[in-house]
């Protein structure tokens, strides 16, 4: 497995629903680690990811979403979409959106 780039990163993490703390978190490293993995590699502060966390991290975020389903689209004969996630449901409603956010979430973002 090669090194990552920070896009593939960044977009590894966001498909997660993760924020950095969290990322970082999940592979028992800092949030500056992070950042710098995330960092593009032409700025200063930039830090190339070692595969092997690069591979942690594909794996876990994969046993993650098992648990964590992503959102869902779902299109009711009524016309109403919803969006599920664990942290918060959308409603909408004749053009108005309802939101019911989970009180047990933390987001950080």
């Amino acid at each position: 497995m090669k090194t990552p780039s920070p896009d593939q990163i960044k977009q590894a993490r966001k498909d997660a629903w993760l924020t950095q703390s969290q990322a970082a978190a999940l592979i028992h490293k800092g949030l500056r680690t992070w950042q710098g993995w995330e960092t593009d590699e032409a700025l200063p502060g930039h830090r190339k990811m070692d595969p092997a966390f690069w591979e942690l991290f594909l794996i876990k975020i994969r046993a993650f979403n098992k648990t964590k389903p992503p959102i869902k689209l779902i299109e009711t004969t009524l016309g109403t979409v919803v969006a599920s996630s664990p942290i918060c449901k959308i409603i909408t409603l004749n053009n108005e959106a309802i939101a019911n956010v989970n009180p047990t979430s933390k987001l950080d973002y």
